[in-house]
């Protein structure tokens, strides 16, 4: 049975179950597809944003594990004025609200398979699709419902969600919308990781000023040449208010945070080539372990997350 046989294009074929979250204008809800049980999730919006339509036109050819792409997206008989996006199952919220309600920090493990299942993801929307994300962070990524583990990249238009002001510093130095900017984006979804969900910066200079004082090493530019530590700023979450992260991943952030996009590394260039995804820096334990890790952690805290 193709795509469109198994998620057909009309109301009838979908029993909602729970709405998980709603905004002006838009309901997300918690379905399954008749009559096989199978769980998605549906957003049922006016139907008249042309970034939503243009968001499910690409989401529906993404066909990678790490991105959460549309099963289906049609307009219901009963109401023509209204648009039905059919979507994998993840989870309730994104990942940035699962790390502020973890009680503890991810160990680099866990930030290390995390950022190479979105990179993955990136670098083929990037590679095949041929298009830039354009919202590269924690609040736009879900975890499987199934695998709940498994990072999926999701677009912001399709995700039900009231949209927030962006700070200063997630726009890359040269302001144009491609690539370039999605890797600048990348290297602070890392720093995202590392912190608990929230960088203590928002400007450029907050920035600047953040990356140079946790450097350990000469400081002669914005980025040094060594990085093996940094302060855990968010709620202390380790005893002693500090993290260690590896002298690789220091370089991976250093080098998607450079002011010149020219010199920054192409998604792919990052995925392989650079030494902390090709190189072996990812370790702490077996990759089943890391997962099955991630999974508990996160169940915990979705039990206690907040939008």
């Amino acid at each position: 049975m193709g795509k469109q046989g198994f998620f057909a294009p009309r109301e009838d074929a979908y029993t909602p179950l729970q709405v998980i979250r709603a905004t002006r204008g838009a309901v997300m809800a918690k379905s399954c597809v008749k009559p096989f049980e199978y769980p998605v999730q549906i957003l049922v919006t006016a139907g008249g944003n042309e970034l939503e339509r243009a968001a499910a036109e690409l989401a529906s050819v993404c066909l990678h594990r790490n991105i959460l792409g549309v099963h289906v997206s049609f307009r219901p008989d009963s109401n023509k004025n209204q648009r039905w996006t059919a979507m994998p199952s993840v989870s309730r919220v994104p990942l940035k609200s699962l790390l502020a309600a973890s009680p503890s920090p991810l160990p680099e493990s866990g930030v290390g398979l995390i950022l190479r299942e979105t990179l993955e993801g990136l670098e083929w929307l990037h590679r095949v699709g041929g298009e830039a994300h354009g919202g590269i962070c924690a609040d736009n990524v879900y975890m499987d419902a199934e695998q709940f583990w498994m990072p999926k990249l999701g677009f912001p238009e399709l995700m039900c969600r009231k949209k927030k002001t962006t700070a200063e510093c997630w726009a890359a130095p040269e302001r144009v919308h491609g690539k370039a900017a999605d890797v600048w984006a990348f290297g602070l979804f890392a720093l995202e990781l590392v912190y608990g969900g929230e960088i203590p910066a928002s400007t450029y200079a907050g920035l600047r000023k953040l990356l140079e004082d946790n450097f350990v090493g000469p400081k002669t530019t914005w980025f040094p040449t060594s990085w093996n530590r940094l302060l855990l700023f968010k709620n202390k979450k380790n005893k002693k208010g500090m993290v260690r992260i590896s002298e690789s991943l220091g370089y991976l952030i250093r080098d998607c945070l450079r002011e010149d996009p020219r010199e920054r590394p192409s998604s792919t260039q990052l995925l392989q080539e650079h030494p902390y995804f090709v190189g072996g820096s990812i370790n702490g334990g077996s990759r089943k372990e890391v997962k099955e890790a991630l999974a508990n952690q996160f169940k915990k805290a979705e039990g206690r997350a907040r939008y």
